[in-house]
């Protein structure tokens, strides 16, 4: 079976990181993706999930309105609100590519350049939180 994601999009605002006890850097954000429909572009807001090494690269070089293309998977997860068993569904990021720029210089441009290797990861089941 294949569980595998693409999406390119924008992200809506900033991301928010966290770091657990055990030092896992985790950082979340949303994007929007655009969707034709019928003669109008829509846009779906898609959350994303991201670990340690890219998680960390997210958080220090994405900002709100900076493009990015994210490989990932689909996951879902469910819980329990006033006995009601409710299903979020996301995506995990294995890698986040920045596209373009939106508002740094050339010199930090090529700092990011230089600085960002995104990387895949293995994800402890149990951190996985949408």
């Amino acid at each position: 079976m294949v569980n595998k994601v693409f999406l390119m999009g924008r992200l809506t605002k900033d991301p928010e990181t966290t770091n657990s006890k055990d030092g896992t850097t985790r950082t979340q954000f949303y994007i929007a993706v655009e969707r034709p429909y019928q003669s109008q572009n829509q846009a779906d807001y898609v959350p994303i999930v991201c670990w340690d090494k890219v998680a960390q690269n997210v958080a220090k070089y994405c900002f709100k309105g900076r493009m990015v293309h994210v490989e990932g998977r689909v996951q879902t997860r469910a819980y329990n609100e006033n006995g009601v068993k409710k299903w979020i569904l996301g995506i995990v990021a294995e890698r986040v590519s920045f596209i373009g720029d939106k508002s740094r210089t050339d010199n930090e441009r090529e700092n990011v350049s230089q600085d960002i290797e995104t990387e895949s990861i293995q994800i402890k089941e149990e951190n996985i939180q949408f």
